[in-house]
């Protein structure tokens, strides 16, 4: 009742593209039976993969372009270099050498930023999609839940569950989660707008482990993820809790980098817009940076915890070792004793048996000097 009520609402305000995307949705969940448990994880697990897979290209494209922008760079600063050289030189025949290098490099130039635009558009268009997969996903989950609500709740929303509800929408809607997709002639405008705002890093590789030898970001967060994933199999809970705190530290550390080159950025762009997508890029990076923090603080507690444990554990293994030899010891002493006792009772009885009397039968003490 609460979607029915929204698409009212936004074929109201002229918003049909919308309205038509959410009842496409409810109406393909509801023809193929998606409620039924296995397909409901089916549909889901579709989607999660489609999600992944379309993040993943919109990131390769992220990448050819950084590529082809550095390269763009790199040829810039070649032609620049040449200039200064034309410019200092007076030979007429190294000038015109010069000059033709300077040629042959422009047209290389043209070319290239001819590429950059081409593949600024496919980026911009596989983001777009990602985008599109995002939204599929998050809308297939809320009316999920909602068909779930009316399943098992038979009086209608009260008051305050539809403003929630509402209200969950709007956030929806600015988190770009219900997604508002730019027409063909918005992408060729945004993409004629749309300016290199990727420093050439090459500069200041030394610097940072997590840029290469051609001043492209490493991709740290796949490579720690995997990381993370393979220590997720480690059996021994104190072994793992270790692993995941050191790679979580170094995430960490590699997250610090990134923050700072993107301040370096900062500085060196002119583009507003572009300095403001940066800072952008900087506050998601402090939220992962306490994320990965957290997750390692807990992973430490793990070990302070197993640790503790352990050296409870060992403590009492010697106290039961020392129990035992104390024991033992005892025991050995007792039967030394009994021994003895032994032999003095045996002793006794062999002399109380041989010994003689120095009285005789009428009480009188006999010569015993002369019987021995």
């Amino acid at each position: 009742q609460a979607y029915k009520s929204k698409i009212a609402e936004l074929i109201t305000n002229g918003k049909r593209a919308e309205a038509e995307e959410i009842l496409s949705e409810i109406n393909k969940i509801e023809k193929a039976g998606y409620f039924a448990n296995s397909a409901v994880e089916d549909e889901r697990r579709i989607k999660s993969e489609n999600l992944k897979e379309t993040q993943l290209a919109a990131n390769e494209q992220r990448d050819v372009v950084i590529e082809i922008t550095n390269r763009k760079l790199e040829l810039e600063k070649s032609i620049s270099e040449l200039e200064n050289k034309l410019a200092a030189t007076k030979k007429a025949k190294e000038k015109e050498e010069t000059q033709a290098q300077i040629d042959v490099y422009k047209i290389d130039l043209e070319d290239i930023v001819f590429q950059e635009n081409k593949a600024k558009q496919k980026e911009l268009e596989l983001k777009n999609v990602y985008l599109e997969a995002k939204n599929e996903m998050q809308l297939f989950e809320q009316v999920l839940a909602a068909k779930e609500n009316s399943s098992s709740q038979k009086n209608a929303l009260d008051a305050n569950q539809k403003l929630a509800i509402e209200r969950n929408i709007t956030y929806f809607k600015e988190e770009g989660i219900v997604g508002y997709y730019p027409t063909q002639e918005e992408l060729a405008e945004n993409n004629s707008q749309e300016t290199a705002t990727s420093e050439n890093l090459v500069a200041i590789k030394d610097a940072f482990e997590i840029i290469d030898d051609n001043g492209n970001l490493i991709d740290y967060n796949t490579s720690f993820s995997t990381k993370l994933a393979k220590a997720e199999n480690e059996t021994n809970t104190l072994k793992k809790a270790e692993n995941i705190a050191q790679i979580n530290e170094e995430w960490i550390k590699a997250i610090d980098e990134d923050i700072q080159i993107k301040n370096y950025q900062i500085e060196k762009e002119n583009d507003l817009n572009a300095k403001v997508q940066f800072k952008l890029v900087i506050d998601k990076l402090n939220e992962l940076k306490i994320q990965k923090q957290t997750e390692r603080d807990e992973q430490l507690a793990v070990v302070s915890s197993q640790s503790v444990e352990n050296n409870s554990q060992d403590s009492f293994n010697s106290t039961t070792k020392n129990a035992n030899t104390n024991t033992e010891t005892s025991n050995n002493f007792q039967n030394e004793t009994n021994t003895e006792s032994i032999k003095n009772t045996n002793s006794t009885e062999y002399l109380s048996t041989n010994s003689q009397s120095i009285l005789d039968d009428e009480g009188n003490v006999i010569d015993y000097n002369s019987v021995f």
